[in-house]
């Protein structure tokens, strides 16, 4: 019994720290940190307002009045709303770093979320992908896209997301190899404009 107490409990925390909206930001501090870019605390601001905190913020509202069952929507059925939602923050944060003249990276980065959201969206109103696999995939591979094939270890943080959520009963094997994948080769294809 506390066997199982601890796996959940590992599972239910794994999922907690690596939701996507938590993990756009660590990816965006770690980015504009790395570029030491003049304008770094704006980009922050930028990053965290429109990546994690109006998302956020958005999903806990919906969750008080009822309208998802949890934080993380876990029925297909009311993924719609908040995703929406967050796909509105993508594009006014992407549009907000278009106008402060952001790295080209930086604005790359959260393009790359809204397009990714989008066609998650699409795919959710039919079927249940895993955003937590594709919240790691995205900007591991905006990393390994920038940064060469030293970053390849960092895809690997998939294997505990994966496990945490197939064991909560969260996806199938196959909604987060969907998620995992699709959004590489989106992120990807993406960059191969965006940074040309």
């Amino acid at each position: 019994m506390i066997a199982m107490l601890d796996r959940r409990t590992a599972t239910e925390i794994i999922s907690a720290i690596f939701n996507a909206p938590f993990v756009s930001l660590y990816a965006f501090v770690a980015w504009v940190l790395y570029l030491s870019a003049p304008a770094a605390p704006t980009l922050l601001l930028i990053a965290a307002i429109f990546g994690t905190v109006l998302p956020t913020g958005v999903i806990l509202y919906m969750r008080k009045k009822g309208i998802i069952r949890d934080v993380y929507a876990s029925d297909r059925g009311t993924r719609f709303k908040p995703f929406l939602a967050a796909l509105a923050s993508y594009l006014a944060g992407m549009l907000l770093l278009l106008a402060v003249s952001a790295p080209r990276s930086v604005t790359a980065l959260m393009a790359c979320y809204l397009v990714n959201t989008g066609v998650m969206t699409i795919i959710t109103l039919k079927w249940k992908i895993s955003i937590h696999a594709s919240g790691i995939a995205g900007p591991a591979t905006f990393f390994v896209f920038m940064l060469g094939p030293a970053m390849l270890p960092s895809l690997l943080f998939i294997l505990p997301v994966g496990w945490a959520r197939i064991t909560l009963g969260a996806h199938t094997r196959d909604q987060v190899l969907a998620g995992f994948f699709l959004t590489i080769a989106l992120t990807w294809i993406q960059l191969a404009i965006y940074m040309r």
